[in-house]
């Protein structure tokens, strides 16, 4: 395209044609060629809009990690109500509507449109950005996901808006553009907000060459006609329909899994149901994979790779076994399609199991990164930290008797087979928890007939390959949540032990099954749900701890719970390990970890958070040199119960990126994840009542954990000294030494140079983990803003 000469460098923008009072009017210099989206757009709004408007969480469902979302708008309506009491129409970009006027009609509204003409542009997305280059300074909370904020459908709107809120200009709460960036958008608003062209859409939805490949090869076996393969092929579907899917290949490109009307070799026409095992409307069908162009964000990145083992072991598991009946399709009976274990119960039950651990850390993570896991409500199911093992195959009586599986079906109904529209009502006398508990006790009474000598080290899986997960750590972040992979932290207060019925159950409980769109029936009755599949967790767990010390343990978890109302079926299942210290807990684990995982599995405990018995918290070291000296320190000043704790008791200050700048340029980064002490988790509402600050804990962690960064702090290696000082000595330092000691190295949101910052952590992570990073997401950043300190920047 040639470049576009304007007849006028300065040209004069109408930001508000209609307002009730325009606002003074802008002068901008525009660039004088044609302003291009891809190589000069995008990068400015990846960097500064995306951030923060990327998910189903994004302001105003203002979606700018692509074009599509950018011309598609904003809207009104709230993907996340928490008193929905009918189901609302899914918004899924590039899923439930693929015009912009078919977006129009689902009342979303356009941010860069304008209403004049002649290269003039009144548009909202320049009026809020121009506005936050009238008002740079961020002043007071900043709470983005908050209800009071505006989505404003109109100049006039947004203009009253403004008005009344004159500092919360976008980025909000965070410093303006550059001067220009904002020019470079403006120029482009003015010349009418051009996408990709033809040639560059193709490209960037066409797979390369080499992933075109793998593509033939996996829909060759996806959509083999043969029923065990057709039923092979639709349990991997429902499983895998939320994974990043990345081919064997050097490229770093992910695809998505869909159903299609098209075979392959032909566009894909997608089918558009709400869940994975929804009706697809059609007897003949095909899998299909589709590019995804959007910008990769972190907290919806699950990768999966797909190449010639992952076939092979597919074909394994599922192609190479005698199957329980002769294999045959099944239809899409709405209620009967929402219960796993009878839609797939030809499939020999050690086959889905398998395939569950084989994949266990992205199982675990849909459920993590999934759109049920948003907001504190969701979230307080589960403590703050705590580990996943798994029942070993072999010990999994579900597994060795898949009769059992049959004779407990209508137990292991889930409250997701109503659908989206679960009356509230129904959640009195809730027959899916009256059903939980009665499967419950079943398996804890199967259990007992046929382990009369209990269970050993032996029944807890220990991995088969070094890319094995066989035990997982999960950190909750108050709103927030994220799994890794292996030991991490201290000993944490809970463990929990997943088998085949109860892992299938999480994820189709809340990942297959449910719907951000459904009311809040349906959302309530899954959440409770989930407080049952904790606890069975938690309590399978202590069928290898000691008799006498399991109804103990339990209450123990359950703190201000009365113990007539803590949910425990012991059914007499007898200790089988001998114990020989006073803290069985931590010798089951430290057996597990040190002897009994396959080496080659790599799991070793946490060398600076793990506290072996008799160890205490290290003191300060001698010098600051090496890794190893920095997370030293920071354990030294981090004991639970002292003053350190005061710096980050309030719940939003949660994850921490540390970047310590090294004498010899190679700079650090550490992770300070905060771990909040909950007397009991059981409670939905309420939560501060059950936190006790005095046994917070806090892990250091090596590189980057979680997705959404609440501060980050930014220390030259020789300043590390006062730094530490500081911690130390908060108890008697005053509120206002503490701040101005603590400014020096921690980045507010209002401080001038944040984007900088942020953009160096963004970027090394992108160096760090090429393949599993995507950007951070700063709607949660600390929403106090303070641009000075004793008047002075910051």
């Amino acid at each position: 395209m040639k470049n576009l000469t304007l007849p006028l460098l300065f040209l004069i923008l109408v930001l508000a044609a209609c307002a009730k009072k325009a606002p003074d009017p802008i002068v901008v210099q525009l660039p004088t060629h044609t302003v291009d989206y891809l190589s000069e757009i995008k990068p400015i709004l990846d960097k500064r809009c995306a951030v923060c408007h990327s998910c189903y969480n994004s302001p105003c469902q203002l979606k700018m990690s692509s074009y599509e979302g950018l011309d598609r708008g904003g809207s009104k309506k709230t993907v996340y109500n928490a008193t929905r009491l009918n189901t609302m129409d899914p918004t899924r970009l590039f899923i439930d509507a693929k015009t912009t006027e078919e977006w129009r009609q689902k009342d979303f509204h356009s941010v860069t449109e304008s209403s004049v003409a002649d290269g003039l542009n009144n548009s909202l997305m320049l009026q809020i950005l121009n506005h936050k280059m009238k008002n740079p300074e961020s002043v007071g909370d900043y709470h983005s996901e908050a209800e009071d904020l505006t989505c404003s459908e109109t100049s006039i709107e947004l203009d009253g808006y403004l008005s009344k809120h004159p500092n919360r200009g976008m980025p909000f709460g965070f410093p303006p553009l550059k001067q220009q960036e904002f020019e470079l958008i403006a120029g482009w608003l003015a010349q009418g907000a051009n996408g990709p062209s033809d040639v560059e859409q193709d490209e960037m939805t066409s797979p390369k060459a080499v992933d075109a490949v793998e593509i033939v090869k996996w829909e060759t076996f996806l959509n083999n006609q043969d029923p065990k393969y057709a039923m092979t092929a639709r349990y991997l579907y429902e499983h895998l329909f939320l994974a990043h899917i990345k081919f064997g290949t050097d490229t770093n490109e992910y695809y998505e899994l869909l159903r299609s009307t098209t075979a392959p070799g032909s566009p894909v026409e997608l089918i558009n149901t709400v869940r994975p095992y929804d009706d697809p409307g059609t007897e003949t069908f095909y899998y299909r994979f589709r590019k995804i162009h959007s910008t990769i964000v972190h907290k919806t990145h699950m990768v999966f790779n797909f190449d010639d083992a992952k076939l092979k072991r597919f074909q394994e598991l599922f192609i190479e076994p005698d199957w329980l009946q002769e294999p045959h399709l099944i239809g899409y009976d709405p209620i009967d399609s929402a219960n796993p274990f009878g839609i797939f119960e030809q499939i020999p039950p050690r086959s889905r199991y398998q395939f569950l651990l084989d994949n266990s850390h992205y199982i675990i993570m849909t459920f993590i990164r999934g759109p049920v896991c948003r907001g504190q409500i969701a979230l307080n199911v589960i403590q703050d930290h705590f580990w996943l093992l798994f029942q070993d195959p072999d010990h999994d009586l579900s597994i060795q008797y898949p009769g059992f599986l049959k004779l407990q079906k209508d137990n292991l109904i889930m409250p997701i087979d109503k659908g989206s529209k679960f009356p509230v009502w129904d959640l009195i006398g809730n027959k899916y928890d009256k059903a939980l508990w009665k499967y419950y006790d079943a398996r804890q009474d199967y259990y007992m007939s046929h382990n009369f000598d209990g269970q050993g080290y032996d029944a807890i899986w220990k991995g088969s390959t070094a890319a094995d997960s066989p035990i997982l750590t999960v950190y909750r972040h108050f709103d927030s949540a994220s799994v890794h992979k292996g030991i991490l932290g201290d000993l944490p207060r809970t463990m929990w032990v997943m088998d085949y019925p109860l892992l299938e159950r999480i994820y189709y409980a809340l990942v297959a099954g449910f719907d951000v769109y459904g009311t809040l029936g349906h959302q309530l009755a899954v959440r409770l749900y989930m407080d049952g599949l904790r606890e069975e967790g938690e309590s399978y767990f202590l069928s290898f701890m000691p008799e006498e010390l399991r109804r103990p343990m339990v209450e123990s978890w359950y703190k201000g719970v009365k113990p007539k109302d803590v949910t425990y079926h012991d059914a007499g299942i007898p200790a089988r390990i001998d114990y020989t210290t006073d803290n069985p807990k931590r010798e089951f684990i430290e057996e597990i970890v040190n002897n009994r995982i396959l080496p080659e599995v790599g799991i070793k405990f946490d060398k600076v958070n793990y506290l072996p018995a008799g160890q205490e918290f290290p003191p300060l070291p001698d010098k600051y040199e090496t890794m190893a000296d920095y997370l030293q320190a920071f354990r030294s000043v981090s004991k639970p119960g002292t003053e350190f704790f005061t710096l980050v008791d309030d719940v939003n200050a949660n994850v921490v990126y540390i970047r310590i700048r090294k004498n010899d340029d190679t700079d650090a980064v550490v992770s300070m994840v905060i771990n909040r002490w909950h007397d009991n988790v059981t409670f939905m509402f309420n939560e501060k009542d059950s936190l006790d600050p005095t046994k917070d804990n806090a892990d250091f962690l090596v590189g980057f954990h979680g997705s959404y960064p609440n501060y980050f702090i930014d220390i030259h290696q020789d300043e590390l000294p006062d730094f530490f000082d500081l911690l130390t000595n908060l108890g008697i330092l005053t509120d206002e030494e503490v701040s101005e000691r603590f400014h020096k190295y921690g980045v507010n949101r209002a401080n001038k140079d944040f984007w900088e910052h942020y953009d160096w952590f963004q970027e090394r992570f992108n160096k760090d983990q090429p393949v599993q990073s995507g950007l951070f997401d700063l709607n949660r950043y600390y929403h106090e803003a303070a641009s000075k300190f004793n008047g002075k920047d910051l």
